[in-house]
């Protein structure tokens, strides 16, 4: 009987950006988690409503739910996982989650594998 593989685990710290003193959390998520799902989790976390639209820049790349109000063009995140994205054996990657176009609350995200 074949076993199958757990998916890694990412240590990830999100940091809203511009803010002092820094606020920041300390998440837990598998390398199969959606970007969709990680959408989801960071309203949780953070405190936000999901009232506005978001996106996640990975490699100057946009992911989220394209907005024809907006112009907005954005590979769609519903399908698209963490461990196909983003490389976390050589350094430690940093990309970004945008919350409420509007205001523009940009959250640095780092990550580790644990």
């Amino acid at each position: 009987m074949a076993t199958q593989k757990q998916p890694d685990i990412y240590q990830i710290k999100v940091t809203l950006e511009g803010i002092r003193p820094p606020i920041w959390r300390r998440i837990l998520v598998t390398g199969d988690t959606t970007l969709s799902k990680l959408h989801r989790i960071l309203q949780v976390i953070t405190g936000w409503g999901d009232y506005h639209l978001h996106g996640f820049i990975i490699n100057d790349t946009y992911y989220g739910i394209s907005d024809p109000d907006y112009g907005l063009e954005m590979n769609n995140e519903k399908n698209v996982k963490l461990e196909k994205l983003v490389s976390f054996e050589n350094e430690k990657p940093k990309f970004f989650y945008e919350y409420d176009f509007g205001d523009s609350w940009y959250h640095s995200i780092r990550d580790r594998l644990r």
